[in-house]
């Protein structure tokens, strides 16, 4: 970063003037394209901005190319101020000229990046007084609203809701993978925004992964993971949330603790793909939260790669997967290749989770539909460290001679 573009990030007004007085360079970039406008307006320093606007040096460019001037992600000043939720910095760009509807190369708008940042007041300007558009999508089909579940952004999410009809909002909009904003939400990982969503009237349903056509192409002793989509550039910083605990062995029981009540006929399929969804985002306020309305226990309680344990393994989802069976789900599920979850990260390498489930009581001996157990299907897929790991737990558990080929 620069010396004029650190003082305008600072708002230091009276050093940003010496430094123009001696010719510094208002067009200087840093090392991602920003330039000291941008840097001012990412930090709310709005007079700053005016400043440099208002600069001989500002004139001499122009100040419509100082304004459209974007990083090499395509953030332009008002997208900045946007995001950072600094609305008298945003008023200050547009009263200069600003486009406040102006799209990146990859649709992003200020509006969509103060969405996903819980911007809630800069959401409503633009929408109420620049006239910008709250169901235009990006390219890849994430609109507003599925930006703002994604990032539990639970005021944005309630304010586009409850003016849904007057701003235009596209409830029901799916993007470029057919998933809409109840997905977002299930891995965005706060159970309120997904309560929301629910209370309008959205489905909670999602899309099963496409395991069939990833399957065709794999080698014979390859792990198989799960095709999950994903919702690109979207960041999930979604703050923690501790979930209710259910009764142990709920799965096993096929019942939870709250019937589906209400909300029994948004769940189309039980609500069994968005569990598996949750479940591989790591999203445990969520998985727990639709338990407790009795959704998605098909899914808990499942036998083969529909198992929600099955979902957060090939994720490396630690922490869900302990969630998972406590709730009494089965480490024993079989994919369509006769494998378990310990079989299938055995192939993968993943030692970390191999000594999780191990720890969690998974069947170190369950063999494949070929008749392979999981220190063989390491063997076979070159993964030496995790053959020689799953052959000391299995000397360690079932006091096992093994060979080098993981044959016990």
């Amino acid at each position: 970063m620069g010396v004029l573009s650190l003082a305008a990030a600072q708002g230091d007004v009276p050093m940003c003037e010496l430094l123009l007085e001696y010719g510094a360079d208002i067009s200087q970039r840093d090392t991602v394209g920003a330039t000291s406008l941008i840097h001012a307006a990412a930090r709310g320093a709005t007079a700053a901005v005016q400043l440099l606007l208002a600069s001989k040096a500002g004139a001499n460019l122009g100040r419509q190319w100082l304004l459209q001037q974007a990083t090499e992600g395509g953030e332009t000043a008002v997208m900045a101020a946007a995001k950072g939720g600094h609305l008298d910095t945003l008023q200050a760009l547009c009263a200069a000229g600003a486009d406040p509807a102006a799209a990146s190369a990859r649709g992003v708008t200020a509006l969509l990046l103060a969405a996903k940042h819980n911007r809630a007041a800069v959401v409503q300007h633009l929408a109420t007084q620049c006239g910008c558009s709250c169901s235009q999508a990006d390219s890849s089909g994430t609109s507003p609203l599925m930006a703002a579940a994604a990032g539990a952004a639970r005021e944005v999410v309630a304010l586009l809701l409850q003016h849904s009809q007057q701003w235009g909002v596209q409830l029901a909009a799916v993007d470029a993978a057919g998933d809409g904003a109840v997905v977002y939400a299930a891995r965005g990982g706060d159970a309120e925004v997904l309560q929301m969503l629910a209370a309008a009237g959205l489905p909670l349903t999602a899309q099963w992964p496409c395991w069939g056509a990833a399957n065709a192409s794999k080698q014979q002793n390859a792990p198989t993971p799960a095709c999950q989509p994903t919702a690109a550039g979207l960041a999930h910083a979604a703050p923690a949330v501790q979930p209710t605990p259910l009764m142990p062995g709920a799965a096993q029981r096929g019942c939870c603790p709250a019937p589906c009540g209400v909300l029994a006929g948004l769940c189309l399929d039980g609500g069994d793909a968005l569990m598996y969804v949750a479940a591989a985002a790591g999203s445990v306020g969520v998985v727990a939260w639709l338990l407790q309305q009795g959704i998605g226990v098909k899914c808990l309680a499942a036998r083969d790669k529909h198992s929600a344990v099955f979902a957060a393994v090939r994720q490396g989802q630690a922490d869900m997967v302990r969630y998972l069976v406590q709730q009494g789900a089965s480490l024993e599920a079989r994919d369509e290749r006769g494998r378990t979850p310990l079989a299938w990260v055995a192939a993968a390498g993943a030692g970390s989770m191999v000594r999780l489930l191990v720890g969690l009581g998974a069947d170190l001996l369950a063999a494949d539909s070929a008749g392979m157990v999981p220190r063989q299907l390491a063997h076979a897929t070159d993964q030496r460290s995790t053959a020689e790991l799953l052959t000391q737990l299995a000397r360690d558990k079932l006091l096992l001679h093994c060979s080098d080929d993981g044959s016990c």
